[in-house]
């Protein structure tokens, strides 16, 4: 095996369109929201040495639930809906016996404030 201090998977700006808003007019019509999630492996990752899909966390695992999840909508808070992507990743992670650090970013990029150029971002961490 391959002497690698540290390994993750980050997914960045997976496009997700949501229900999302805290009025009903602002749910109406659907809006990106972009997903980043980061894995920040403890042990190495044993795909690293196999090359086999089946010895690593398939990102299109990943984004398969974060799109089922965030379809599952309307949602009126930025927070909320990040939580629940949070949720099932984690749990997904944890059957998969993975150890180490999960970040799942969410951010809102049009958000109703005047003069805010780059959205909004919610972040969930914990330990796996």
């Amino acid at each position: 095996m391959s002497q690698i201090l540290k390994q993750s998977l980050k997914v960045q700006d997976y496009e997700v369109w949501v229900h999302l808003g805290c009025t009903k007019d602002e749910q109406t019509f659907t809006q990106p929201v972009h997903f980043t999630v980061d894995i920040q492996f403890e042990k190495a990752v044993k795909g690293f040495d196999t090359d086999r899909l089946a010895d690593t966390i398939d990102y299109v695992e990943l984004t398969a639930l974060i799109k089922s999840k965030s379809m599952r909508g309307p949602f009126h808070l930025i927070e909320h809906l990040n939580e629940e992507v949070f949720t099932i990743l984690y749990e997904f992670l944890k059957l998969k016996q993975v150890k180490g650090k999960l970040i799942v970013q969410a951010k809102k990029i049009r958000v109703p404030v005047e003069n805010l150029r780059n959205g909004v971002v919610f972040t969930c961490e914990a330990e796996l």
